[in-house]
């Protein structure tokens, strides 16, 4: 005869041995409480997904003079809507809906007077317009307009370290809208004519924002598309216009860190 003890074997019908029973009350509140320090670590070892905000329970309209140097925008004299419609001297960007720059035809209105209506995006101050279809989303009056003219800044010359991404998710339309999990959305945004930024991050956390262009000042497109995703040295030269910082540099000089 077995000289082994019943309890010592666990048949299903049966009640569970009692030194089963014992361990599996030390074992599982263990794996519970692991699993919640887990979450508990990964939660906070994430990084924010910045104040970004993508407003869409109402349109803006704004009123003001279209610049397409670098990128479609509206340096704003008048706003409506609530709120959260850009300030008087504000540029804001202009962008369509999806993952779509400026629509054709936006050239032969550089420089006049335009209403724009749409939803609002706005990180850190920096604003955009995500136009309606159509005329209703932008019409010109006719007017020209000089009040976008006037010379650069000098450019300060700089050398950055941070990430390249599409404004669009970033100022408020994807939470996060940086990293790797980001790249291929990214990708199509800046392929379907969504300006590009850099974003660099201070230790303390502070974050500074430019928009990209070639050395020349010209969009720099999908040049950057193989830089995406990745931690990037940039040298080039820095200019900032109506509140916007716009970062000049060659593409192909930059360098994955």
């Amino acid at each position: 005869m077995s000289t082994l003890d019943r309890d010592d074997i666990y048949v299903g019908y049966r009640p569970l041995p009692a030194r089963d029973r014992r361990f599996l009350r030390l074992l599982l509140p263990a794996l519970l409480w692991g699993m919640c320090g887990a979450g508990a670590l990964a939660i906070l070892s994430m990084r924010s997904a910045g104040d970004g905000q993508w407003l869409t329970d109402q349109t803006v309209i704004v009123e003001g003079t279209l610049i397409m140097d670098p990128y479609p925008s509206v340096l704003v004299r008048s706003a409506r809507g609530d709120k959260t419609a850009p300030g008087e001297g504000t540029r804001a960007l202009l962008v369509e809906s999806g993952k779509f720059g400026s629509r054709p035809g936006l050239d032969a209105l550089e420089g006049s007077t335009v209403r724009a209506e749409g939803f609002v995006l706005t990180r850190a101050g920096t604003v955009m317009l995500e136009l309606l279809p159509g005329e209703d989303g932008l019409r010109s009056n006719g007017r020209s307009d000089s009040a976008a003219d006037g010379p650069d800044p000098s450019p300060q010359p700089v050398v950055l370290r941070g990430e390249i991404v599409d404004t669009k998710c970033f100022l408020g339309a994807m939470k996060p809208g940086t990293g790797v999990p980001h790249k291929a959305c990214a990708a199509l945004c800046l392929s379907g004519g969504i300006p590009p930024g850099f974003v660099v991050r201070q230790p303390d956390g502070i974050e500074s924002y430019y928009l990209m262009t070639d050395s020349s000042g010209n969009p720099v497109g999908t040049q950057v598309l193989h830089l995406l995703g990745y931690s990037v040295e940039i040298a080039g030269t820095v200019i900032e216009r109506d509140g916007l910082k716009f970062l000049r540099c060659d593409p192909a000089t930059s360098k994955r860190r």
